[in-house]
C-alpha cells in the first residue's frame, strides 16, 4: 500500500514539473498554427508572403505558462536594408516605458539583446505587458526578428526587464 502512495506521489511530481518545462518548437511549417495559438499575434505576425526576397528564415514557438512566437527572417546584404526600412517604417515604437499604478507595466522600450536592436511595438490593440510585439534587426547578421509574447496573468515587468523576459521566453539560434 504504502508502495502505491508513493508511486502516485512520485507521478503527480512528475507531471506538474514536465508541464511546467519550457518547450520549444521550430517546425516552420506550422508558423500559422503557432500565430493561431497565440490570442493577439495573427494581428502583428507577418505572413510568410509578406517577407521579401529573402534568404532563409527560423521560428521559435515557445510555451511556458507564457506563449511566445520569433520569427528571423535573413536578408542578403543587398536586400537587407531595404527590407529593414520598410518594416521599420510599418510601426509605430513606444518611445517612453510605460507604467500603471506607479509600476512599470513596460520598463523599457527599447535593448540591444544577442546582436540585435529590439524595440517595442505601440499598438492599441496590445495589452501590455500580457499581450505584445516587438521588432528587432541585426545589422551584423543581415536578419531581422518579428517577436511576440503573451501571458495573461503577467501584470508588469518592473523587476523583470525586457531582456530577461526575452531570454527566458524567447529562443535565438546561436551565431
Amino acid at each position: 500500500m504504502l508502495k502505491k502512495i508513493y508511486s502516485v506521489i512520485f507521478v503527480t511530481i512528475l507531471i506538474i514539473v514536465l508541464s511546467s518545462c519550457k518547450r520549444v518548437y521550430s517546425d516552420i511549417d506550422k508558423y500559422e498554427n503557432y500565430i493561431n495559438s497565440i490570442p493577439g499575434a495573427q494581428d502583428f505576425m507577418p505572413s510568410l508572403d509578406q517577407l521579401l526576397t529573402y534568404e532563409r528564415h527560423a521560428v521559435f514557438y515557445v510555451e511556458t505558462s507564457s506563449k511566445s512566437l520569433n520569427l528571423i527572417v535573413y536578408y542578403s546584404p543587398d536586400e537587407y536594408q531595404d527590407a529593414k526600412d520598410i518594416f521599420l517604417n510599418s510601426y509605430e515604437f513606444l518611445e517612453e516605458p510605460l507604467m500603471e499604478y506607479n509600476y512599470y507595466t513596460i520598463p523599457e522600450v527599447e535593448i540591444f539583446y544577442n546582436g540585435y536592436v529590439i524595440k517595442v511595438v505601440k499598438d492599441e490593440n496590445f495589452n501590455y505587458p500580457e499581450q505584445f510585439g516587438m521588432f528587432g534587426y541585426s545589422d551584423i547578421n543581415h536578419s531581422i526578428s518579428f517577436m511576440f509574447f503573451y501571458d495573461r496573468s503577467l501584470n508588469r515587468l518592473e523587476s523583470y526587464s525586457l531582456s530577461d523576459l526575452i531570454k527566458y521566453d524567447f529562443v535565438f539560434p546561436k551565431n
